[in-house]
């Protein structure tokens, strides 16, 4: 992964591997009556908006929790936080995650969080764009160009490559240069880079400021039903404190359900925890919200990983499942 990442990853080792069970603090001694309390490492994309609705609606009540929900700055720090214990769970990329898991990280998927689905038209949310009359028309007329990519070495630049590979392009005759969603489509207007690689809200905010779409995103890697996030825990919840971690998917289950069923109420819950204007949540493409994970899309990640590099060794689905 990215230098943050592979610094992040390797704190977090070293903190598996002196953890002797710790001191969990509100989270593992409710008083009387009370519920449990939970922190979790979140981040402001649309991807969380059904664990926002579920606590709304009451989901982890029901079970006896309540969530001390905590904005992270990204997937790694919030393994971290995790491995650490400062964090009871929390949300990530399936990449980072697997990649974690490869890395020898005590962790375990506990639910999904997002996933692209069949239809590029409709249920994909990320991107490959260009400028209005680029000579960049097809995927092929990408080799050698520039494309920014959010991070390098990580999820995005790796489901590019994959997406470029079935389209007979060679992955390896294109550059990526990091770019934060936010500022991709100005470096694109300044001609910084001759693609860029948005996920929402960003897309929709490029195809009204008039920039083409060369490939759907995570779609055109060809994994059907493509895993994009998961919530996780450390392996040390389920060992010390089963009967939590069960009530904890229950509650994710059933909020993900309610989100994959209520669109409407999504895209209303959204700018209540992200920077992202109600209008412009209004038009954006939404994820799927699955309560179960796609064990086959998972499989393909992590050959993905081992093919573009991200890791020496094949992650061990089975054991991030927890099966």
């Amino acid at each position: 992964m990215t230098r943050r990442l592979v610094a992040l990853l390797a704190v977090a080792a070293a903190l598996a591997a002196t953890a002797c069970g710790g001191d969990d603090g509100d989270s593992a001694s409710p008083g009387p009556g009370e519920p449990t309390t939970l922190k979790a490492g979140v981040s402001s994309i649309g991807d969380l908006a059904p664990i926002y609705l579920g606590e709304k609606k009451g989901f982890f009540e029901q079970e006896g929790l309540k969530l001390d929900l905590q904005p992270q700055q990204g997937g790694a720090v919030t393994v971290t936080g995790v491995v650490s214990g400062d964090l009871d769970f929390g949300y990530s990329n399936t990449t980072s995650l697997l990649v974690a898991q490869a890395r020898g990280l005590p962790l375990v998927a506990l639910a999904p969080a997002a996933q692209v689905g069949t239809d590029p038209k409709t249920e994909d949310y990320t991107a490959i764009m260009v400028k209005p009359g680029s000579s960049i028309r097809s995927p092929e007329d990408l080799a050698g160009a520039t494309l920014a990519a959010n991070t390098l070495e990580s999820q995005t630049d790796s489901t590019v490559k994959a997406a470029l590979e079935r389209k007979g392009v060679d992955p390896a005759s294109v550059t990526f240069t990091e770019v934060p969603f936010p500022d991709q489509l100005a470096a694109l207007e300044k001609g910084r880079v001759q693609a860029i690689t948005p996920i929402e809200p960003f897309v929709t905010l490029a195809e009204e400021a008039g920039m083409k779409t060369v490939l759907p995103g995570y779609f055109a890697t060809g994994i059907p039903n493509y895993t994009t996030g998961a919530y996780f825990a450390n392996k040390r919840l389920l060992a010390e404190r089963p009967d939590v971690a069960e009530r904890l998917r229950r509650a994710i289950g059933r909020s993900l359900e309610y989100a994959q069923a209520h669109e409407d109420e999504v895209r209303a819950t959204i700018p209540t925890f992200t920077s992202m204007e109600p209008d412009l949540a209004e038009r954006v493409s939404l994820p799927r919200f699955p309560s179960e994970f796609d064990r086959r899309s998972l499989d393909r990640l992590a050959d993905l990983i081992v093919k573009y590099g991200l890791s020496d060794k094949r992650p061990d689905v089975d054991a991030l499942l927890g099966s």
